[in-house]
Protein backbone atom coordinates (compact mmCIF):
# COMPACT_ATOMS: atom_id res chain seq x y z
CA UNK A 1 0.00 0.00 0.00
CA UNK A 2 1.29 3.42 -0.95
CA UNK A 3 2.18 5.59 1.73
CA UNK A 4 0.62 9.21 2.05
CA UNK A 5 2.89 12.22 1.36
CA UNK A 6 3.11 15.04 3.47
CA UNK A 7 1.65 17.78 2.02
CA UNK A 8 2.90 21.08 2.22
CA UNK A 9 1.09 24.01 3.69
CA UNK A 10 -2.11 25.63 2.66
CA UNK A 11 -0.67 28.49 0.63
CA UNK A 12 -1.16 32.09 0.85
CA UNK A 13 -1.46 34.08 -2.80
CA UNK A 14 -2.92 37.36 -3.32
CA UNK A 15 -5.06 39.23 -5.88
CA UNK A 16 -2.33 39.04 -8.62
CA UNK A 17 -1.22 34.87 -7.67
CA UNK A 18 1.75 36.04 -5.79
CA UNK A 19 3.12 34.55 -2.60
CA UNK A 20 1.41 36.13 0.58
CA UNK A 21 3.41 34.53 2.94
CA UNK A 22 7.37 34.10 4.09
CA UNK A 23 8.62 31.32 1.92
CA UNK A 24 12.64 30.50 1.96
CA UNK A 25 14.09 28.92 -0.81
CA UNK A 26 15.08 25.67 -0.07
CA UNK A 27 18.90 25.87 -1.55
CA UNK A 28 19.57 29.63 -0.40
CA UNK A 29 16.74 31.00 2.19
CA UNK A 30 15.95 33.92 0.42
CA UNK A 31 12.83 35.34 0.72
CA UNK A 32 10.15 34.18 -2.10
CA UNK A 33 7.68 36.13 -0.60
CA UNK A 34 5.53 37.99 -3.59
CA UNK A 35 6.87 35.75 -6.39
CA UNK A 36 4.78 33.66 -8.23
CA UNK A 37 4.73 29.79 -7.88
CA UNK A 38 5.71 29.55 -10.77
CA UNK A 39 8.78 31.76 -11.06
CA UNK A 40 12.11 30.81 -10.11
CA UNK A 41 14.62 32.35 -7.12
CA UNK A 42 16.21 35.65 -8.11
CA UNK A 43 18.95 34.46 -6.02
CA UNK A 44 19.87 31.24 -6.96
CA UNK A 45 17.62 30.60 -10.02
CA UNK A 46 15.83 27.28 -8.01
CA UNK A 47 12.03 27.07 -9.27
CA UNK A 48 10.00 28.48 -6.39
CA UNK A 49 7.90 25.36 -6.83
CA UNK A 50 10.84 23.46 -5.19
CA UNK A 51 10.34 25.36 -2.18
CA UNK A 52 6.95 24.87 -1.83
CA UNK A 53 6.78 21.04 -1.70
CA UNK A 54 6.67 20.57 1.57
CA UNK A 55 9.48 18.47 4.21
CA UNK A 56 10.00 15.44 2.33
CA UNK A 57 13.11 14.11 2.09
CA UNK A 58 13.00 13.60 -1.77
CA UNK A 59 12.07 17.30 -2.08
CA UNK A 60 15.32 18.01 0.23
CA UNK A 61 18.82 19.17 -0.97
CA UNK A 62 20.56 16.25 -2.58
CA UNK A 63 23.66 16.72 -0.78
CA UNK A 64 21.92 17.17 2.76
CA UNK A 65 20.43 13.79 2.36
CA UNK A 66 22.91 12.42 0.88
CA UNK A 67 25.32 13.42 4.12
CA UNK A 68 22.42 11.83 6.11
CA UNK A 69 22.54 7.95 4.88
CA UNK A 70 26.47 8.62 4.79
CA UNK A 71 26.37 9.04 8.85
CA UNK A 72 23.87 5.72 8.89
CA UNK A 73 26.60 4.06 7.03
CA UNK A 74 29.69 5.61 9.33
CA UNK A 75 26.88 4.08 12.73
CA UNK A 76 26.84 0.89 10.92
CA UNK A 77 30.48 1.02 11.01
CA UNK A 78 31.33 1.92 14.51
CA UNK A 79 28.58 -0.66 15.81
CA UNK A 80 30.88 -3.33 13.93
CA UNK A 81 33.81 -2.24 15.16
CA UNK A 82 32.65 -2.32 18.68
CA UNK A 83 31.54 -5.44 18.51
CA UNK A 84 35.62 -6.48 16.31
CA UNK A 85 37.12 -4.63 19.11
CA UNK A 86 35.25 -6.02 21.96
CA UNK A 87 35.70 -9.76 21.54
CA UNK A 88 39.34 -8.65 21.08
CA UNK A 89 39.68 -7.39 24.24
CA UNK A 90 37.93 -10.29 25.89
CA UNK A 91 40.35 -12.49 23.83
CA UNK A 92 43.49 -10.58 24.75
CA UNK A 93 42.45 -10.41 28.46
CA UNK A 94 45.16 -7.44 29.19
CA UNK A 95 43.58 -5.33 31.02
CA UNK A 96 44.36 -1.83 29.87
CA UNK A 97 45.34 -1.33 26.41
CA UNK A 98 42.18 -3.81 24.71
CA UNK A 99 40.06 -1.14 26.57
CA UNK A 100 41.43 1.78 25.93
CA UNK A 101 42.14 0.84 21.65
CA UNK A 102 38.17 -0.39 21.79
CA UNK A 103 37.16 3.35 23.32
CA UNK A 104 39.30 4.97 20.76
CA UNK A 105 37.77 3.25 17.76
CA UNK A 106 34.43 4.35 19.30
CA UNK A 107 34.89 7.79 17.31
CA UNK A 108 33.73 5.53 14.06
CA UNK A 109 30.33 6.25 15.87
CA UNK A 110 30.93 9.38 16.67
CA UNK A 111 31.79 10.81 13.26
CA UNK A 112 28.76 8.96 11.76
CA UNK A 113 26.11 10.80 14.71
CA UNK A 114 27.60 13.74 14.13
CA UNK A 115 26.93 13.53 10.20
CA UNK A 116 23.80 12.21 10.68
CA UNK A 117 22.53 15.22 12.63
CA UNK A 118 23.83 17.39 10.14
CA UNK A 119 21.45 20.86 10.30
CA UNK A 120 19.35 21.07 7.19
CA UNK A 121 20.11 23.58 4.79
CA UNK A 122 18.12 26.91 4.32
CA UNK A 123 15.27 25.86 7.59
CA UNK A 124 11.80 27.96 7.67
CA UNK A 125 12.51 28.26 11.42
CA UNK A 126 14.82 28.80 13.95
CA UNK A 127 15.50 25.25 15.95
CA UNK A 128 14.87 26.35 19.48
CA UNK A 129 18.27 25.92 21.55
CA UNK A 130 18.12 22.93 22.65
CA UNK A 131 16.38 19.82 20.93
CA UNK A 132 16.82 16.34 19.43
CA UNK A 133 19.56 17.19 16.69
CA UNK A 134 21.74 18.97 18.73
CA UNK A 135 21.12 16.57 21.67
CA UNK A 136 22.56 13.72 19.06
CA UNK A 137 25.76 15.46 18.29
CA UNK A 138 26.63 16.59 21.68
CA UNK A 139 25.91 12.99 23.88
CA UNK A 140 27.97 11.42 20.82
CA UNK A 141 31.18 13.72 21.59
CA UNK A 142 30.39 13.59 25.67
CA UNK A 143 29.66 10.04 26.08
CA UNK A 144 33.25 9.35 23.83
CA UNK A 145 35.04 11.40 26.03
CA UNK A 146 33.84 10.07 29.35
CA UNK A 147 34.52 6.75 28.06
CA UNK A 148 38.14 7.85 27.07
CA UNK A 149 38.02 9.47 30.87
CA UNK A 150 36.59 6.68 32.21
CA UNK A 151 39.64 4.01 30.78
CA UNK A 152 41.88 6.20 32.38
CA UNK A 153 40.56 6.54 35.53
CA UNK A 154 41.07 2.74 35.84
CA UNK A 155 44.53 3.27 36.29
CA UNK A 156 44.40 5.79 38.90
CA UNK A 157 41.87 5.98 40.92
CA UNK A 158 38.39 3.14 40.87
CA UNK A 159 36.11 5.50 42.80
CA UNK A 160 36.49 7.83 39.84
CA UNK A 161 35.99 5.59 37.21
CA UNK A 162 32.64 4.31 38.60
CA UNK A 163 31.65 7.80 38.75
CA UNK A 164 32.40 8.54 35.03
CA UNK A 165 30.62 5.44 34.40
CA UNK A 166 27.73 6.27 35.80
CA UNK A 167 27.53 9.56 34.26
CA UNK A 168 28.46 8.28 31.24
CA UNK A 169 25.40 5.86 31.33
CA UNK A 170 22.61 8.60 31.72
CA UNK A 171 24.85 10.23 28.67
CA UNK A 172 24.06 7.38 27.02
CA UNK A 173 20.50 7.12 27.40
CA UNK A 174 19.80 10.56 27.12
CA UNK A 175 21.48 10.29 23.71
CA UNK A 176 19.70 6.78 22.58
CA UNK A 177 16.39 9.00 23.06
CA UNK A 178 17.58 12.14 21.11
CA UNK A 179 18.97 10.00 17.97
CA UNK A 180 15.85 7.87 17.86
CA UNK A 181 13.42 10.75 18.64
CA UNK A 182 15.44 12.59 15.74
CA UNK A 183 15.20 9.49 13.80
CA UNK A 184 11.72 8.46 14.06
CA UNK A 185 11.20 12.74 12.84
CA UNK A 186 13.53 11.38 9.45
CA UNK A 187 11.14 8.58 9.16
CA UNK A 188 8.38 10.36 8.61
CA UNK A 189 9.83 12.96 6.29
CA UNK A 190 10.71 9.89 3.85
CA UNK A 191 7.66 9.01 4.37
CA UNK A 192 7.33 5.72 6.03
CA UNK A 193 5.57 5.36 9.16
CA UNK A 194 6.25 2.40 9.87
CA UNK A 195 9.69 2.50 10.06
CA UNK A 196 8.71 5.58 12.41
CA UNK A 197 6.83 3.23 14.73
CA UNK A 198 9.41 0.98 15.01
CA UNK A 199 11.84 3.47 15.42
CA UNK A 200 9.90 4.40 18.36
CA UNK A 201 8.99 0.94 20.36
CA UNK A 202 13.02 0.68 20.02
CA UNK A 203 13.64 4.33 21.31
CA UNK A 204 11.47 3.16 24.54
CA UNK A 205 13.15 -0.32 24.75
CA UNK A 206 16.44 0.84 25.01
CA UNK A 207 15.32 3.56 27.47
CA UNK A 208 13.59 1.04 30.26
CA UNK A 209 16.63 -1.73 29.96
CA UNK A 210 19.17 1.17 30.04
CA UNK A 211 17.05 2.58 33.29
CA UNK A 212 17.11 -0.87 34.73
CA UNK A 213 20.61 -1.32 33.93
CA UNK A 214 21.74 2.14 35.40
CA UNK A 215 19.59 1.69 39.03
CA UNK A 216 21.37 -1.84 39.32
CA UNK A 217 24.42 -0.19 38.41
CA UNK A 218 23.95 2.21 41.61
CA UNK A 219 22.20 -0.69 43.82
CA UNK A 220 25.68 -2.85 43.44
CA UNK A 221 27.94 0.18 44.13
CA UNK A 222 25.81 0.86 47.36
CA UNK A 223 25.05 -2.52 48.83
CA UNK A 224 28.10 -4.07 51.00
CA UNK A 225 29.85 -6.77 49.54
CA UNK A 226 29.77 -10.72 51.04
CA UNK A 227 25.67 -10.79 50.46
CA UNK A 228 25.18 -14.19 48.75
CA UNK A 229 21.67 -13.74 47.82
CA UNK A 230 22.00 -10.67 47.04
CA UNK A 231 24.84 -10.64 44.77
CA UNK A 232 22.97 -13.48 42.94
CA UNK A 233 19.79 -11.24 42.76
CA UNK A 234 22.20 -9.09 41.03
CA UNK A 235 23.80 -11.27 38.90
CA UNK A 236 19.78 -12.57 37.15
CA UNK A 237 18.78 -8.76 37.16
CA UNK A 238 22.35 -8.60 35.02
CA UNK A 239 21.83 -11.11 32.52
CA UNK A 240 18.29 -10.00 32.18
CA UNK A 241 19.59 -6.31 31.71
CA UNK A 242 22.20 -7.59 29.05
CA UNK A 243 19.68 -9.68 27.31
CA UNK A 244 17.18 -6.72 26.66
CA UNK A 245 20.60 -4.84 25.55
CA UNK A 246 21.13 -7.38 23.23
CA UNK A 247 17.51 -7.98 21.57
CA UNK A 248 17.13 -3.54 21.07
CA UNK A 249 20.43 -3.29 19.86
CA UNK A 250 20.19 -6.18 17.31
CA UNK A 251 16.52 -4.79 16.11
CA UNK A 252 18.33 -1.06 16.61
CA UNK A 253 21.24 -1.91 13.98
CA UNK A 254 18.31 -3.72 11.66
CA UNK A 255 16.38 -0.32 11.80
CA UNK A 256 19.59 1.83 11.45
CA UNK A 257 20.64 -0.45 7.72
CA UNK A 258 16.86 0.20 6.64
CA UNK A 259 17.75 3.93 7.71
CA UNK A 260 20.47 4.10 5.40
CA UNK A 261 18.75 1.95 2.23
CA UNK A 262 15.88 4.64 3.12
CA UNK A 263 17.72 7.53 2.53
CA UNK A 264 20.10 6.60 0.23
CA UNK A 265 16.62 6.32 -2.58
CA UNK A 266 15.50 9.69 -0.77
CA UNK A 267 18.66 11.03 -1.76
CA UNK A 268 18.60 9.75 -5.73
CA UNK A 269 14.71 11.15 -5.82
CA UNK A 270 16.25 14.20 -4.51
CA UNK A 271 18.95 14.28 -7.39
CA UNK A 272 16.03 13.77 -9.83
CA UNK A 273 13.56 16.29 -8.67
CA UNK A 274 16.27 18.97 -7.93
CA UNK A 275 15.55 22.26 -9.38
CA UNK A 276 18.12 23.17 -12.46
CA UNK A 277 21.54 24.46 -11.57
CA UNK A 278 22.56 27.97 -9.90
CA UNK A 279 21.79 30.46 -13.07
CA UNK A 280 24.60 32.42 -13.83
CA UNK A 281 23.64 36.06 -13.44
CA UNK A 282 22.37 37.63 -16.78
CA UNK A 283 24.98 39.73 -18.65
CA UNK A 284 24.07 43.96 -19.14
CA UNK A 285 22.58 44.85 -22.30
CA UNK A 286 24.45 47.54 -23.28
CA UNK A 287 22.93 47.85 -26.64
CA UNK A 288 25.79 46.34 -28.82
Amino acid sequence: MELPEIASPQLRLDADGHLDQNVPCVRCSYNLRGLRPENTCPECGTAVGRSLQGNLLRFAPPEWVETLASGMNWIVAGILVGIVASFVAAATGAPSWPRLITQALAIVGVIGYWKVATPAPASSQAEPAVNARKLVRFTAVLSYVLGLSQVGALQLIGGLAAILGVIGGICRIVGYFAFFLYARKLALRIPNHQLAEQTTIVMWGFIVVGVFGLVMTLAVVATPAGQGLVAVSFLAMGCFTSLGMLVFAIWALVLIIRFRRELSQAAQQALQTWASPLQPPPVPDNGY
